[in-house]
């Protein structure tokens, strides 16, 4: 089935158990925002594609990886985890405006995502946040992660 990508389930099958999607192609489920995803990087593709031979090879471990995706835009760097969908809320804990720091992107108080933006080796950080899945206010995240 085609769905944003060929839809696989946590093991990364398809309809069909005897064939598996990874990468780009992959609209799977991102168990950690209950919710099927197609994500477009590297990292990504990296390791679904270690996952789906695994569980080719007999491993049956279902996805539990929160992939991340970063760029470089001449003097910006970001990273971001999670979903950072610009229609989400959003609260910016700036350290230079609009240069360096971090957005959180937030549904119904729990923050989904993070984008950071010139603030590195921060990712695993930003995913325990999302992990947590609790309920805070914006001006509580001030200074979360440095």
């Amino acid at each position: 089935m085609t769905g944003n990508g060929i839809i696989v389930n946590e093991y990364l099958q398809t309809s069909n158990p005897d064939i598996y999607g990874a990468g780009d192609i992959a609209f799977s489920p991102y168990r950690t925002l209950g919710q099927q995803m197609r994500v477009e990087h590297w990292d990504n593709a990296l390791n679904l594609g270690k996952l789906a031979g695994m569980n080719m090879a007999g491993a049956n471990e279902p996805l539990n990886y929160m992939p991340y995706f970063f760029s470089d835009l001449f003097e910006l760097g970001y990273e971001a985890v999670g979903d950072i969908n610009g229609e989400l809320e959003t609260f910016a804990d700036w350290q230079k405006e609009n240069d360096t720091g971090i957005i959180y992107y937030m549904k119904d108080g729990r923050i989904r995502g993070i984008m950071l933006c010139n603030v590195s080796e921060k990712v695993e950080e930003a995913r325990n946040l999302i992990l947590k899945n609790e309920k805070v206010k914006p001006e509580s995240l001030r200074g979360a992660i440095r």
